[in-house]
């Protein structure tokens, strides 16, 4: 399994706590929650026509979600300076992975991950167990690489609460996820307990998260079919301004633009040239992988325009991956 960066692994980033707080810089999300609740949003459950959230698809939409992502990550310690001024990981080059962005003014200004179910694993689960999640049943899914442009951070959550709502969403209605884990530092997993009612995978603090370039950090989860509960009993009786539970369970905001019809799959947008662009030209992702891994991105990658832009396979990985493509194509062609 592949080792984490910092704070890709999290829901949210400390520039989302940022919006929250008006402390953080970085989005990362990973725990439960207390037994009161001590922190009261503030959102406009009405966001201008002018914000726009949906799936980063095209070249430049991407391009500009990991270049916020990148800028917040080097103002918050958990990256150096990339020369591509790109945060990008290998877990972004998989067809489970989907990225999120909020535009403003068709500028991105905000941006999340969402990592589900793939053949590395998930970022986090170098250091966290997540067996009590899977025994509860439901597809699970880690929130990464979560990031809020520096002009936008202190705007009362304007742009952080719809990147959420969009979060709860697309995991409903276009892939099906129940459960979210995150990874987060434990300066702000108090935010995230009592304001979002994550529920931390264990008490232990990690000391050192490579994902996260060292950072310590806390692992959390929430369950979405339950979080409505708990959202209904604390949020209810809340003006709309501050009311949580009509937020992600009744309001219907305009803003989200989401697939009408999907194949459940989370709608892949990596064509070849964008996967040959974002992790062979800008960056050197593919540069250096085990061949574990290599082969791993043929498996998902099986087709010969894919093949092409994939870090080549060598030896007997090679041999086997050409005879299973081989015995693949044999059995569709057979009546």
């Amino acid at each position: 399994m592949l080792r984490a960066e910092r704070t890709e692994s999290s829901v949210l980033s400390e520039n989302s706590t940022q919006e929250i707080s008006g402390k953080a810089n970085v989005y990362q999300l990973h725990n439960g929650y207390p037994a009161r609740l001590h922190s009261s949003p503030e959102f406009d459950p009405a966001p201008s026509k002018r914000l726009v959230l949906k799936i980063a698809e095209s070249k430049e939409e991407l391009e500009a979600c990991f270049s916020v992502l990148h800028d917040a990550y080097v103002e918050s310690g958990f990256m150096r300076p990339d020369p591509s001024g790109m945060r990008v990981t290998l877990y972004h080059a998989l067809p489970s992975t989907t990225t999120l962005c909020a535009k403003y003014d068709g500028r991105v200004v905000g941006t999340v991950s969402l990592i589900r179910q793939n053949a590395l694993g998930f970022p986090l689960q170098s250091i966290f167990d997540l067996s009590a999640v899977r025994e509860k049943g439901g597809q699970i899914a880690e929130v990464s690489a979560l990031a809020i442009h520096s002009k936008f951070r202190r705007t009362s959550g304007s742009i952080l609460f719809p990147l959420l709502k969009l979060v709860c969403e697309y995991c409903e209605t276009v892939v099906d996820v129940r459960h979210l884990v995150i990874a987060v530092n434990p300066r702000h997993i108090e935010i995230y307990e009592s304001m979002l009612f994550f529920r931390r995978l264990t008490m232990t603090v990690v000391e050192n998260y490579d994902f996260a370039n060292g950072a310590a950090a806390v692992g959390a989860t929430l369950d979405i079919w339950q979080a409505k509960e708990d959202f209904r009993q604390h949020y209810d009786s809340k003006p709309a301004s501050s009311n949580l539970y009509a937020y992600f369970t009744q309001l219907k905001l305009p803003n989200i633009e989401l697939p009408e019809h999907s194949a459940g799959n989370g709608d892949p947008v990596l064509t070849p040239e964008l996967l040959d662009y974002f992790f062979n030209v800008r960056t050197r992702t593919f540069d250096n992988l085990s061949a574990h891994t290599k082969a791993i991105l043929h498996a998902i990658y099986h087709s010969p325009e894919y093949r092409e832009v994939l870090p080549s396979l060598s030896g007997r990985l090679a041999r086997v991956h050409n005879n299973s493509r081989i015995m693949g194509e044999r059995k569709r062609l057979l009546p």
